[in-house]
Protein backbone atom coordinates (compact mmCIF):
# COMPACT_ATOMS: atom_id res chain seq x y z
CA UNK A 1 0.00 0.00 0.00
CA UNK A 2 2.79 2.31 0.89
CA UNK A 3 4.46 2.31 -2.67
CA UNK A 4 0.94 2.74 -4.45
CA UNK A 5 0.18 5.91 -2.54
CA UNK A 6 3.68 7.17 -2.30
CA UNK A 7 3.90 10.81 -3.86
CA UNK A 8 5.77 11.29 -6.99
CA UNK A 9 5.12 15.44 -7.22
CA UNK A 10 4.38 18.14 -4.51
CA UNK A 11 0.39 18.01 -3.96
CA UNK A 12 -2.41 19.62 -1.18
CA UNK A 13 -4.96 17.31 -0.08
CA UNK A 14 -8.16 19.46 -0.78
CA UNK A 15 -9.77 17.72 2.16
CA UNK A 16 -7.24 18.66 4.64
CA UNK A 17 -4.96 21.28 2.99
CA UNK A 18 -2.28 19.65 4.15
CA UNK A 19 0.56 19.65 1.49
CA UNK A 20 2.60 16.56 0.33
CA UNK A 21 5.93 16.63 -0.54
CA UNK A 22 7.50 14.29 -3.05
CA UNK A 23 8.46 10.94 -1.33
CA UNK A 24 5.64 11.51 1.33
CA UNK A 25 2.75 8.94 1.88
CA UNK A 26 -0.70 10.38 1.12
CA UNK A 27 -2.88 9.73 4.30
CA UNK A 28 -5.42 9.83 4.65
CA UNK A 29 -6.52 7.43 1.28
CA UNK A 30 -7.48 9.83 -1.06
CA UNK A 31 -11.18 9.44 -2.56
CA UNK A 32 -11.52 7.82 -6.04
CA UNK A 33 -12.27 11.23 -7.87
CA UNK A 34 -9.07 12.62 -5.75
CA UNK A 35 -6.80 10.00 -6.80
CA UNK A 36 -8.23 10.25 -10.61
CA UNK A 37 -7.04 14.00 -10.32
CA UNK A 38 -3.71 13.14 -8.29
CA UNK A 39 -3.19 10.58 -11.07
CA UNK A 40 -3.67 12.18 -13.92
CA UNK A 41 -1.40 15.38 -12.59
CA UNK A 42 1.61 12.62 -12.04
CA UNK A 43 1.50 13.73 -8.39
CA UNK A 44 0.27 9.91 -7.23
CA UNK A 45 1.27 6.59 -8.73
CA UNK A 46 -1.61 4.23 -10.90
CA UNK A 47 -2.00 1.90 -8.11
CA UNK A 48 -3.56 4.54 -5.90
CA UNK A 49 -6.95 4.30 -7.57
CA UNK A 50 -7.48 0.87 -6.57
CA UNK A 51 -6.44 1.42 -2.94
CA UNK A 52 -8.68 4.50 -2.82
CA UNK A 53 -11.59 2.57 -4.44
CA UNK A 54 -11.23 -0.40 -2.13
CA UNK A 55 -11.23 2.17 1.08
CA UNK A 56 -14.67 3.74 -0.10
CA UNK A 57 -16.01 0.43 -0.82
CA UNK A 58 -14.76 -0.87 2.88
CA UNK A 59 -16.26 2.49 4.51
CA UNK A 60 -19.67 1.75 2.33
CA UNK A 61 -19.89 -1.91 3.56
CA UNK A 62 -18.66 -0.39 7.22
CA UNK A 63 -21.68 2.14 7.23
CA UNK A 64 -24.27 -0.38 5.83
CA UNK A 65 -23.40 -2.87 8.94
CA UNK A 66 -23.55 0.16 11.39
CA UNK A 67 -27.01 1.16 9.74
CA UNK A 68 -28.58 -2.28 10.28
CA UNK A 69 -27.43 -2.50 13.79
CA UNK A 70 -28.85 1.11 14.67
CA UNK A 71 -32.25 0.21 12.62
CA UNK A 72 -31.96 -2.83 15.02
CA UNK A 73 -31.22 -0.68 18.31
CA UNK A 74 -34.37 1.34 16.96
CA UNK A 75 -36.97 -1.72 16.77
CA UNK A 76 -35.40 -2.94 20.29
CA UNK A 77 -35.82 0.53 21.83
CA UNK A 78 -39.10 0.44 20.36
CA UNK A 79 -40.55 -2.87 22.04
CA UNK A 80 -38.95 -2.26 25.24
CA UNK A 81 -40.77 1.43 25.26
CA UNK A 82 -44.19 -0.70 24.68
CA UNK A 83 -43.38 -3.53 27.09
CA UNK A 84 -42.66 -0.52 29.64
CA UNK A 85 -45.94 1.21 28.64
CA UNK A 86 -47.85 -2.09 29.06
CA UNK A 87 -46.00 -2.62 32.61
CA UNK A 88 -46.85 0.88 33.57
CA UNK A 89 -50.32 0.76 32.63
CA UNK A 90 -50.99 -2.61 34.14
CA UNK A 91 -49.17 -1.16 37.37
CA UNK A 92 -51.23 -0.56 40.51
CA UNK A 93 -50.90 2.80 42.42
CA UNK A 94 -47.89 1.50 44.38
CA UNK A 95 -45.69 0.13 41.55
CA UNK A 96 -46.71 3.33 39.28
CA UNK A 97 -43.52 5.50 39.93
CA UNK A 98 -40.73 2.92 39.36
CA UNK A 99 -43.21 1.63 36.41
CA UNK A 100 -43.49 5.41 35.20
CA UNK A 101 -39.54 5.85 35.13
CA UNK A 102 -38.96 2.88 33.62
CA UNK A 103 -41.26 3.69 31.01
CA UNK A 104 -39.25 7.52 30.78
CA UNK A 105 -36.32 5.52 31.01
CA UNK A 106 -37.46 3.62 27.63
CA UNK A 107 -38.67 6.30 25.74
CA UNK A 108 -35.28 8.35 26.56
CA UNK A 109 -33.28 4.98 25.04
CA UNK A 110 -35.93 4.87 21.77
CA UNK A 111 -35.44 8.44 21.07
CA UNK A 112 -31.09 8.47 21.55
CA UNK A 113 -31.36 5.30 19.35
CA UNK A 114 -33.52 7.24 16.73
CA UNK A 115 -31.23 9.85 16.86
CA UNK A 116 -28.50 7.44 16.33
CA UNK A 117 -30.19 6.46 13.30
CA UNK A 118 -30.63 9.87 11.32
CA UNK A 119 -27.00 10.83 12.29
CA UNK A 120 -25.87 7.58 10.56
CA UNK A 121 -28.69 8.34 7.51
CA UNK A 122 -27.31 11.57 6.50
Amino acid sequence: MTKELTVLAECVDKRTGKRFRLGDIFDPIPTTEQAKRLILAGCLPQGAYKIAANAEEDEEDRLFDALGKAKADVEAAATAAEDAKAAFDAADEAGKPEAAKALADAQAAAKAAVSALKKLSK
